[in-house]
C-alpha cells in the first residue's frame, strides 16, 4: 500500500502523460488525489441514446447543455419527418422515385 505522501507518478495506472493533467489542478500526491473534490461533475446515469429519441422528441444543444422536450402539433399519431427517413435509411431507399441518398 502507497504512502499518502507519494507522488501520483508513482501510482499504479498513473502515468507520465496523466500526472502531468493532474499538476494542472495541483493534485502531486495521493493525500491530494484522494482529497481531490472536482467543482462540478456529469450525472451519466440517465443518459440516453440519440437513436432513443421519441418520434416528436426535440433535442436541443446550447451552451448551458442538452435539453429535450417533446412537442405536439395535435396530430394524434406522431409520424416520421424526412431527417428521419434520409438519415434512418438503407443505401436502397427510395421516396417518390428518387434515391434518398443520391437526392
Amino acid at each position: 500500500m502507497p504512502e499518502l505522501s507519494t507522488s501520483v507518478r508513482y501510482i499504479k495506472g498513473i502515468g507520465e502523460q496523466r500526472a502531468k493533467s493532474l499538476e494542472k489542478l495541483r493534485i502531486f500526491t495521493l493525500r491530494d488525489l484522494i482529497s481531490y473534490f472536482p467543482r462540478d461533475y456529469e450525472d451519466r446515469r440517465t443518459f440516453r441514446k440519440i437513436r432513443d429519441l421519441e418520434p416528436g422528441e426535440i433535442l436541443v444543444f446550447s451552451r448551458d447543455g442538452v435539453a429535450s422536450r417533446r412537442e405536439h402539433c395535435g396530430r394524434a399519431q406522431p409520424t416520421p419527418c424526412i431527417f428521419e427517413y434520409i438519415y434512418f435509411a438503407r443505401p436502397d431507399s427510395v421516396i417518390d422515385g428518387v434515391s434518398v441518398h443520391a437526392a
